[in-house]
C-alpha cells in the first residue's frame, strides 16, 4: 500500500500530517510535523463543485455507495470502528420499520482543496522522526479537500407499510426531478406543491451546516439550500468542513525524507470477497430487525386480545437479537483489525461467515425461522381482524381490534351468560389450534356468526341479541369449554353448544319432513311414524350404566330435563312428568296376567311397544309448553258456556295440556274425555257425531277450544245459543239448511249419552224428529205464507 489512498471525513477533524492509522480508521492524535508549516509548502485551489442524490434509506451499503465511502471505511464504519454521531448521522439513517417513510436528499457542495507539497526539499527541516517511528500510525494527511455534505430527511410514520410505499415512491420521484446547482438556487417547478400527503412530513436536517430555521414544506428546504453557500463562507476562512482526506503511507515519506525505519508495520486488508460477504452480513442484520420492528408493531394495537405469553417471546427475542447484534460487531470488529494488523489469518473470517446464516440469530434465516415458528400470532391477529366491521374509510385502513365483540376481560362463560340473562347470546369460541386442525369448519362457524349478526341487525330489537367471540387462547381456564370452533346460542340458560350444525340439522330434517309430508302437516299415524325414530335415543339416554331397564324414577328425571328445554314460566310441571311415567306403566300392568302388580321399572322393547300404540305419551318427550288462552279464546268458551267463570277455564285448560301434550285430542282420547263427564252414558255415537262437526280443518285432532264447543251442547245454559250450537252441529255441509233425518239422528245420540246401555229407537227418533219439523215448518211457513218445504 504505497499509494495515497482517500478517507472520508465524516464528521472527522485533522490537518496537514495529521497521523492516521489505516487499519482502524483511526486519528493517531499526533502530527508528522513538529512545528507550523508554510503557507508555501500546501497549496490551496478551488474545487468549486456540488451534486445532489435521493436516498431512500432502504441499504446501508446503497447509502455508503452514493456517498463514495472507500470500500474498506464502509467495514470500518459497519464493524463499529469508526463511531457515527452528530453531522454523519445521515449515514444511519436506513429504515429499521416499513411503516416508517423515510427519504433523505442530500446536498453536497465542494469549495476548496488543500495539498502537502512532499516533494519541496525544505519540508525535510519540519518533520518529526518520532511521527515516523509510531507504531499506532500507518498513513499521515496530505490533502484537505472542504465544503460541505447537507441532508434534508422527510420522515413520517404510516398505518400500513404499502400506504408507505405509495408515499415513499411520491416523494422519492418529485425530489428527483429537483435541479440544483452549486450557487444553491433550486427549480421547483416539478416538485407537486400540490400533494396534500407531503404537508405532514416531518422534515429534519444533518450535515456539516446548523442550520437554524425550521422548514414545514419542501419548498422551505430548497430556501434553505440557498442559504448555504453563504454560510460556507463564514467557516474556516470560507472552505466549509472537511469532507476528505489524501493519505501518504509514513513509509514513503520516510523514503523522501531518506529516514531509515527502525519498525515494521504490517498493514494487510480484507479481499474484496470478504468485503461484499461483511457488507452482506450487515444488510441481513437489519433486514432482521425491521422484520422484528414490523412484526411488534403489528402486535401492538391487539396486545389487549393477544396472550401475555406469546408477546412475552416476541419481545424478549428482540432485546436478545439487540444484544446479539452488538456482540456480532464487536467480534467482527475485532477480528478485522487483528486481520489489517496481520494478527490473525482471513481464515477466521471465513469460518464466523460461513456460520452466520447458521448459527447466528441475527441471520435472516434465524429472524424468518423464529418468526415462522411464532406464526400463530400472526394467524391470531388475522383471525381477530375478521371482527373489524368498520366500513374502509380510505385506502389501505388497516384492521383494528373490534371491543364491542371481543371480549377483553373474562373469567367465567356461565357468569357472562347469566349476565344477559334475558338477551339471546351468541358466542362464537375460537383457537388458533382448533383453527389449524379443522379450518373448513372455522369459516363455516365464521360465516354463520356473520349471518346471524345481519338477521339480528334487521329486527327492530337488534341491541338485545348479544354477539361476543371468546378466545380460548387468552383464557386457557374457563369454565364450559369447548374442543373446536363453535357457536353457543343462550337464552336463560344454554340452548344450544353448537349453533351452527344444530341449525344446519333443523334445516335437513324440515327438507327430509317437507319431501316426505309435502302439505308441511302430520296426522296421528304419520307422527307416530316419524316420531317413533328416536324411541330407542330416549331409552338410551334414561337408562342408567349398563341395566336394560329404565325406572319410573328416571322416565321422571328425563321428562323434567324435557319440559326445562322451554325454560319458560309455563313449562310443563312435574306433576305432568309424574302423569306420563304412571299412563307407561299402567300400560304394561294393564297387560300383564298377574293380578295387582306394580310395575316400576320396562324393559327397551316394552317401553317402545308402548309409546307406539300411545300418541300423547309420544308428544310427552317433546319440550312442548302449554300456550295460554287469549282474551278472545276466553271470552267465546265462557259465551258458548255461560256457567263457566274465567278461573275454571283456565284450570281446565291446564288439566287438558297435562293429560294431552301438545295441545290436541284425537277421537278415541276424546271419546275417553266424555266418558269421565257421562260415566252412565254411552258417548261414543255423541263424540263420533260432534268431532266430524268441530274438527273443521279435517286433522284428526281438535284443540282446548274446538272440545269446548262439544262440551257446550251438553251443559246447561242459554237456549238460544244452545239451540245455535246444535243447528251448527247437524248442518255439517254448512249449507244454512237441516233436515228431519238431520235433527233425528242428533236427538238419537243425545238419548244415548244420557242413559246408560240404552237402546233409542230410530224409529221414535225420527217420529219425534218429524213431528217436530212438521210442526215447526208449518208454524214458520203459516209467518211467512209459504209452502211446505222438507228443510229449514
Amino acid at each position: 500500500m504505497s499509494a495515497a489512498i482517500i478517507k472520508q471525513g465524516i464528521g472527522r477533524h485533522g490537518s496537514i500530517g495529521s497521523l492516521y492509522d489505516i487499519r482502524t480508521d483511526r486519528f493517531e492524535g499526533g502530527n508528522l510535523f513538529n512545528q507550523e508549516l508554510p503557507a508555501g509548502l500546501v497549496s490551496t485551489t478551488d474545487c468549486a463543485s456540488s451534486d445532489y442524490f435521493v436516498d431512500e434509506n432502504l441499504s446501508q451499503k446503497d447509502t455508503f455507495n452514493k456517498l463514495n465511502v472507500e470500500a474498506s471505511m464502509k467495514l470500518s464504519l459497519m464493524a463499529g470502528l469508526i463511531k457515527v454521531e452528530g453531522s454523519a448521522k445521515y449515514l444511519n439513517q436506513t429504515k429499521t420499520k416499513s411503516r416508517i417513510v423515510r427519504v433523505t436528499f442530500m446536498f453536497n457542495v465542494r469549495t476548496k482543496q488543500q495539498h502537502l507539497q512532499v516533494s519541496r526539499a525544505e519540508l525535510y527541516k519540519y518533520f518529526s522522526p518520532d511521527a515516523l517511528e509510531n507504531a499506532n500510525a500507518t498513513h499521515c494527511v496530505v490533502g484537505i479537500t472542504w465544503g460541505a455534505h447537507i441532508g434534508a430527511t422527510f420522515e413520517e410514520t404510516l398505518a400500513t407499510s404499502e400506504a408507505v410505499e405509495e408515499l415513499q415512491g411520491q416523494l422519492a420521484a418529485s425530489l428527483k426531478k429537483v435541479a440544483i446547482n452549486i450557487s444553491g438556487q433550486a427549480k421547483l417547478e416539478d416538485v407537486d406543491r400540490t400533494n396534500s400527503k407531503f404537508h405532514s412530513l416531518k422534515i429534519s436536517f444533518s450535515g456539516d451546516v446548523l442550520i437554524e430555521d425550521v422548514p414545514n414544506t419542501v419548498e422551505d428546504v430548497f430556501t434553505i439550500f440557498k442559504k448555504v453557500p453563504s454560510m460556507l463562507k463564514q467557516l474556516n476562512g470560507g472552505k466549509g468542513q472537511q469532507l476528505e482526506f489524501e493519505l501518504y503511507p509514513l513509509k514513503r515519506m520516510a523514503e523522501i525524507f531518506k529516514h531509515e525505519l527502525r519498525i515494521e508495520r504490517m498493514i494487510k486488508e480484507v479481499t474484496n470477497l470478504i468485503m461484499n460477504r461483511i457488507e452482506n452480513i450487515f444488510e441481513q442484520i437489519i433486514q432482521g430487525k425491521r422484520m422484528m420492528n414490523d412484526f411488534l408493531a403489528k402486535i401492538e394495537p391487539w396486545q389487549g386480545w393477544i396472550s401475555p405469553d406469546w408477546i412475552e417471546v416476541i419481545c424478549d427475542k428482540q432485546a436478545a437479537l439487540v444484544g446479539e447484534e452488538l456482540r456480532t460487531q464487536c467480534q467482527l470488529a475485532t477480528l478485522l483489525e487483528q486481520i489489517r494488523c496481520g494478527q490473525a489469518d482471513e481464515k477466521e473470517m471465513v469460518q464466523l461467515l460461513d456460520n452466520f446464516n447458521d448459527q447466528n440469530p441475527c441471520s435472516l434465516m434465524s429472524v424468518k425461522r423464529f418468526l415462522k415458528e411464532n406464526a400463530w400470532i400472526d394467524a391470531k391477529i388475522t383471525s381477530l381482524s375478521q371482527f373489524d366491521r368498520r366500513p374502509a374509510q380510505e385506502k389501505n385502513q388497516p384492521k383494528e381490534p373490534n371491543p364491542d365483540m371481543l371480549l377483553k376481560h373474562l373469567t367465567s362463560i356461565n357468569d357472562f351468560i347469566l349476565n344477559y340473562y334475558d338477551n339471546d347470546v351468541y358466542l362464537l369460541h375460537i383457537s388458533t389450534d382448533w383453527e389449524e386442525r379443522n379450518r373448513a369448519n372455522w369459516y363455516k362457524q365464521l360465516r354463520c356468526f356473520y349471518n346471524l349478526q345481519k338477521a339480528a341487525e334487521s329486527i327492530a330489537e337488534a341491541k338485545k341479541t348479544i354477539f361476543r367471540v371468546i378466545d380460548h387462547d387468552l383464557y386457557t381456564d374457563l369454565d364450559a369449554k369447548p374442543n373446536m370452533c363453535v357457536i353457543y346460542h343462550a337464552r336463560r340458560g344454554i340452548k344450544s353448544k353448537d349453533d351452527y350444525h344444530s341449525s344446519l340439522t333443523i334445516e335437513a330434517w324440515h327438507k327430509k319432513f317437507m319431501k316426505a309430508h309435502p302439505s308441511g302437516e302430520l296426522n296421528e299415524e304419520d307422527f307416530i311414524d316419524e316420531f317413533q325414530k328416536l324411541y330407542p335415543l330416549f331409552f338410551s339416554i334414561c337408562v342408567n350404566d349398563d341395566s336394560e331397564k329404565v325406572s319410573s324414577e328416571d322416565l321422571i328425571k328425563f321428562l323434567e330435563a324435557v319440559a326445562e328445554l322451554e325454560g319458560e314460566d309455563d313449562a310443563a310441571d312435574s306433576d305432568a312428568a309424574k302423569f306420563v311415567t304412571n299412563k307407561i306403566m299402567e300400560f304394561w300392568e294393564n297387560k300383564s296376567d298377574k293380578e295387582e302388580i306394580t310395575k316400576e321399572e320396562i324393559t327397551e322393547d316394552e317401553f317402545l311397544a308402548c309409546l307406539k300404540e300411545n300418541y300423547e305419551l309420544c308428544v310427552a318427550f317433546l319440550p312442548i309448553t302449554a300456550k295460554k288462552l287469549s282474551d278472545e279464546q276466553i271470552g267465546l268458551i265462557m259465551g258458548r258456556n255461560p256457567g263457566l267463570k274465567r278461573k275454571h277455564i283456565l284450570k281446565w285448560h291446564n288439566t287438558f295440556w297435562k293429560e294431552h301434550f301438545g295441545g290436541e285430542l284425537t277421537k278415541t282420547k276424546f271419546v275417553d274425555d266424555y266418558k269421565k263427564l257421562y260415566p252412565r252414558g254411552n258417548p261414543a255415537p255423541y263424540c263420533d257425531y260432534v268431532f266430524k262437526s268441530i274438527d273443521k280443518d279435517r286433522t284428526g285432532t281438535i284443540n282446548f277450544v274446538e272440545f269446548m264447543e262439544a262440551v257446550a251442547i251438553t251443559q246447561p245454559g242459554d237456549p238460544d245459543s244452545r239451540l245455535r250450537l246444535v243447528f251448527a252441529i247437524c248442518d255439517k255441509d254448512g249449507s244454512g239448511i237441516i233436515n228431519g233425518d238431520e235433527m233425528a239422528k242428533f236427538v238419537k245420540v243425545m238419548a244415548e249419552l244420557n242413559k246408560e246401555q240404552v237402546e233409542t229407537e230410530t224409529s221414535s227418533a225420527s217420529s219425534y224428529a218429524q213431528g217436530a219439523q212438521e210442526w215447526t215448518v208449518d208454524e214458520i211457513m203459516k209467518r211467512f205464507q209459504s209452502d211446505r218445504d222438507t228443510t229449514i
